[in-house]
């Protein structure tokens, strides 16, 4: 009698299983053929929110060691652009509470330094040496006087659904960093 408790209840269980797993228990809302399952606002499903939107340097301890006479350095980490079609990042350097220099000033190429989040990574290009805009020579963290100084690298992460060229119609996520120097 044992043998047939035990068959029955395994038969059961593994009825309950399929019948669970399938889709088409009372859980699944009813819906006409060829209709979608899931309602979707665009083509690719995705909902943009600000909210979302991060940008995380890899540093240590939210600060940046820079040696000296260093003329440019990259910064990369993680970002999510919180399904925003557009995106891009644009970093400034702030000397005292002062911006001294950001990535729209660089000229690489006919480029700026500006830069994106591309599948959840970013990398970010800081050029140090002068540029037309400002004359500078800030390798190394070099200041006016020719001492060197901390600076503050401030990193923008932009993101819209529509490629205005108003960035007031744009998103926005920062994070601040610590450039030290290094003997």
């Amino acid at each position: 009698m044992s043998k047939h408790i035990r068959y029955f209840a395994v038969a059961a269980l593994l009825g309950l299983l399929v019948f669970e797993f399938n889709g088409c228990g009372f859980g699944a809302p009813p819906h006409a053929e060829g209709e979608p399952s899931v309602n979707c606002i665009n083509a690719n499903c995705i909902t943009s929110n600000a909210v979302d939107m991060s940008v995380t340097p890899h540093v240590f301890n939210g600060s940046y060691s820079v040696q000296a006479a260093v003329p440019d350095f990259n910064v990369a980490g993680d970002c999510n652009e919180a399904g925003f079609i557009y995106n891009f990042m644009r970093w400034q350097l702030v000397l005292n509470g002062a911006l001294v220099r950001d990535s729209g000033m660089v000229p690489v190429g006919a480029y700026t330094a500006d830069s994106q989040c591309v599948n959840g990574r970013f990398l970010l290009y800081v050029y140090l040496r002068p540029v037309a805009q400002d004359n500078m020579d800030r390798s190394g963290l070099l200041t006016e006087g020719g001492t060197r100084a901390s600076y503050q690298l401030n990193i923008l992460f932009f993101g819209s659904d529509t490629n205005s060229t108003q960035l007031s119609q744009w998103s926005m996520a920062q994070t601040n960093l610590i450039l030290q120097i290094v003997q």
